[in-house]
């Protein structure tokens, strides 16, 4: 190597081309468009570079690839220092720049990327329809950007671990969208602040430790965030068991078996649950009062295992349940407060993984819950129990986005029953109240959701009926609270 070669002062353009990783045609362009200074003119007709335009080559390369402005911006920001009107209006001009911008570099055949990511076409348009890749056609076909290929690995390896492919969608779409905002935020600060600089290695430093320290910034907050929301859960989880004692402790039952024992004074308790259940009077048969049949043995588990649940045992109310088969017509309630009972367990668990370990199985139990019975009280019920599964622990597993479905049919159900049961009247201060509580729990559900306008539209019905009940004078509390922290 001669020399010349040697000393970075004096570098012809293909030895700037080597030094610089930049072809010699964008670095003619660069010279056309006023990006870099010109040579200077040696012997002849020979021009040579120096180190500044190494540095200011790799200046602009950085601000493409790494801070994606256009070349006019970039311009601006490397001649001398503008005026601060200057600035305004680089800043303002770079707010209207389309940021979907797709680097022309680097780009893969769209076959290749099929190749690797074991992704059909079909799944890749969804994913371009979604906004997180964008493929280019060209005389080769249609392509990706590498750093795209990058991101369908990542689809890739979730896929390969069991996630499923929407919840990465869901997923992935919170992230780019709050980083979007953030990135953009980030360029324009950045934008403004390097407009204050003048040499390059002063644009090279900024760039690169400031896009270092800011994403090892974002991926501790991941880590501590991620932390501080499992303590949340955790810590709202051990409100569960009061609330779901709240759930079966029905206050109307003492008034109903005020009325039934004035009328049938031998009536014992567990019938007034069969009562409930099995959606007759009860008759008297040599002196005795009772549903005209001895009590069932399901109804028994169902009563002994609400018990255990109130009194907190939910362990043997989980193992009480389990004797009542599938199939049975008092099944979906059984299942339903199985969920209740393995959400109420989960509580005391203070590990995430086997957190959501038991979680699933709560949730596969009020699947299991909503099989058909050809006893329309066993349904109301089970919907009831799955309505407040989701109203205790809303967000997890979609069990909220039934609630509002769960909750109609439990109104409309409570007033066919009225109307159509024999022992409908009698029972209709138990059904209003489970129509109450339904409404109880919906707005805890929807104000830990914050959705405050929806809480609301249910408190205004439960304060226009009557007002000397537990949950009318609540929701007239619970009013307050959400109109005064508005």
């Amino acid at each position: 190597m001669s020399e010349k070669s040697k000393n970075p002062q004096k570098l012809k353009i293909g030895q700037l081309a080597q030094h610089s990783g930049t072809p010699v045609s964008t670095i003619k362009f660069y010279l056309k468009e006023g990006l870099i200074d010109p040579p200077v003119k040696g012997e002849g007709s020979m021009s040579y570079y120096s180190q500044s335009h190494i540095d200011r080559i790799i200046t602009i390369k950085k601000l493409q690839k790494e801070r994606f402005f256009p070349l006019t911006v970039i311009k601006k920001m490397l001649s001398t220092k503008p005026a601060p009107e200057e600035i305004s209006t680089i800043t303002e001009g770079l707010e209207d720049h389309s940021w979907d911008t797709t680097l022309p570099t680097d780009l893969v055949p769209l076959a290749t990327v099929v190749e690797q990511t074991g992704f059909s076409i079909e799944m890749l348009d969804r994913i371009e329809q979604e906004g997180f890749i964008h493929t280019v056609t060209t005389l080769q076909g249609r392509m990706i950007d590498a750093l795209d290929l990058e991101i369908l690995l990542l689809f890739k390896s979730r896929r390969e671990a069991g996630l499923p492919f929407e919840h990465t969608l869901q997923i992935f779409s919170i992230y780019r969208k709050h980083l979007r905002q953030a990135v953009k935020e980030d360029t324009l600060l950045c934008l403004q602040n390097v407009l204050t600089r003048k040499e390059g290695a002063d644009f090279i430093n900024y760039i690169t430790e400031g896009e270092r320290t800011a994403t090892a910034y974002t991926s501790l907050c991941k880590i501590k965030y991620t932390r501080m929301q499992v303590d949340t859960i955790i810590k709202k989880h051990e409100t569960i068991p009061i609330r779901i004692v709240e759930a079966l402790n029905f206050r109307s039952l003492e008034s109903i078996a005020a009325v039934v024992r004035s009328t049938y004074p031998e009536l014992e308790f567990t019938s007034l649950l069969e009562l409930i259940l099995d959606n007759r009077p009860p008759i008297v048969s040599r002196g005795v009062a009772s549903t005209g049949k001895p009590i069932r043995q399901p109804v028994q588990y169902l009563l002994h295992s609400m018990l255990d649940m109130i009194e907190g045992n939910n362990r043997q109310a989980l193992t009480t349940l389990k004797r009542i088969k599938a199939g049975n017509e008092f099944s979906p309630l059984a299942a339903a407060l199985m969920g209740l009972a393995q959400i109420t367990q989960v509580s005391r668990i203070s590990s995430m993984v086997y957190f959501m370990g038991e979680m699933r199985k709560a949730v596969a139990f009020f699947e299991k819950s909503k099989q058909p019975s050809p006893n329309t009280s066993v349904i109301l019920l089970a919907s009831y129990c799955r309505l407040v599964g989701a109203a205790v622990r809303p967000n997890f597993f979609d069990l909220e986005k039934d609630a509002a479905t769960t909750f109609v049919h439990i109104v409309d159900q409570t007033r066919t029953l009225v109307a159509d049961l024999s022992n409908g009247r009698l029972i209709q201060p138990f059904l209003e109240e489970l129509v109450l509580k339904s409404s109880y729990f919906m707005v805890l559900m929807y104000l830990e959701c914050e959705l405050v306008t929806q809480a609301e539209n249910i408190l205004d019905r439960m304060l226009a009926g009557e007002r000397d009940n537990f949950y009318s004078v609540w929701a007239q509390r619970k009013k307050l609270e959400t109109v005064g922290q508005r």
